[in-house]
């Protein structure tokens, strides 16, 4: 599980990490270039514009993972779409990004293992 939270200010690259089972997952920011605040009806014209001002963005919040230096996917997970620096009275607008990582981990999980044992096979196979 991802216990470290995201700055209260984030940035394209930004990253936690977790270890589960040995493998280490890394939960990284991108930016997410095709969501726009003028998709959607639920943002105030001020909100807009500060988005038009890059004072808030949209990222996608991506997991991936290797093991002993053994890449085992880089985007083994993801969710798009999610506010970045949003504007917002509250301490660290950011947190639910954490709670995305900590989400999507049982599917990147899931993926390694899959990535993991197909490894171990062609190790054998080679061996």
């Amino acid at each position: 599980m991802f216990k470290t939270e995201f700055q209260p200010f984030v940035c394209e690259g930004d990253r936690i990490t977790c270890t589960v089972d040995g493998i280490e997952f890394t939960a990284r920011l991108e930016h997410d270039w095709d969501s726009k605040p003028t998709d959607f009806e639920c943002y105030t014209k001020r909100q807009v514009e500060a988005w038009r001002g890059d004072e808030w963005h949209f990222f996608g919040v991506v997991i991936s993972a290797e093991l002993e230096g053994i890449d085992l996917g880089d985007y083994l997970a993801s969710l798009w779409g999610i506010e970045g620096n949003f504007p917002s009275r509250r301490k660290n607008p950011n947190r639910y990004f954490r709670t995305v990582a900590n989400e999507l981990l049982p599917e990147a999980f899931a993926a390694a293992r899959n990535e993991l044992e197909r490894v171990r096979s062609v190790v054998a196979i080679a061996a």
